[in-house]
């Protein structure tokens, strides 16, 4: 991923690509173990085999090799929905920032027509599931015992 910096100049482009390819631009929404997957790869030195996407319909799969085995990878699903169903009044565009030479430029890429939301792996459900878990026991440690007379005390 590419940061835009303070007070820096761009220029602005607008239309297709240098190589005249046509272009699908999709908003992506990732889960964390699914960026967590893909920042392991791209820290990855030599590995043989390349992360790769398919798409059936409106849904798809990604695969993210975990190690330098081409067989060891992980994969995530995911679906595919028409940004205007989500948001109808707007649009979003996609750009790109380039360099080239000494200037850079911000090149419009397309309108993002298409988001696609990769969905929750057992392991974020165990994440989950461990910071419910953990939430209950600091409420149950915060909670008041009420003594009553008599010696008998009840929870508060």
């Amino acid at each position: 991923m590419s940061a835009l910096k303070e007070n820096q100049c761009y220029g602005l482009s607008s239309g297709k690509l240098s190589n005249g390819a046509n272009v699908s631009v999709f908003h992506v929404k990732l889960t964390d173990s699914a960026a967590r997957a893909i920042c392991s790869f791209q820290s990855g030195k030599g590995w043989s085999s390349r992360p790769t996407i398919s798409f059936n319909g409106s849904k798809g799969r990604i695969s993210v090799p975990c190690s330098e085995n081409k067989d060891d990878c992980r994969i995530f699903t995911f679906g595919v929905t028409s940004v205007a169903r989500d948001n109808p009044n707007g649009s979003f565009d996609c750009f790109q920032q380039l360099r080239t030479g000494a200037a850079e430029e911000l090149s419009c890429l397309g309108v993002i027509q298409k988001k696609m939301t990769v969905n929750a792996t057992d392991d974020s459900y165990d994440k989950a599931r461990q910071s419910m878990a953990q939430a209950e026991e600091e409420t149950r440690s915060r909670g008041a015992i009420v003594i009553k007379q008599g010696g008998g005390s009840l929870p508060g």
